[in-house]
């Protein structure tokens, strides 16, 4: 029981950290580039970069990792009841 709500803990805070530092790089990038005046006239001299590939493995591994983990959960819960 222990083990599954440290295990638990942990994949929350990782979470919690990557949300927020993500959040506030796009802020950060985005007041760097309202500085320049890059942003929010409507001109934009850089090019978009072609990331989907990557944002949809992303996903795919994210949610992978989250039915595997719910599978972990599911099977201690049941092994646990049995005993």
């Amino acid at each position: 029981m222990l083990t599954t709500w440290l295990l638990s803990l942990g994949v929350f805070t990782l979470l919690y950290v990557g949300f927020v530092v993500q959040r506030y790089a796009l802020s950060y990038l985005r007041e760097q580039l309202e500085a320049v005046g890059e942003v929010g006239g409507g001109t934009c001299l850089r090019p978009v970069p072609q990331n989907g590939g990557y944002m949809i493995a992303a996903y795919v591994l994210v949610g992978v990792i989250l039915v595997g983990y719910a599978l972990s959960l599911y099977l201690r819960a049941r092994r646990s009841l049995r005993a």
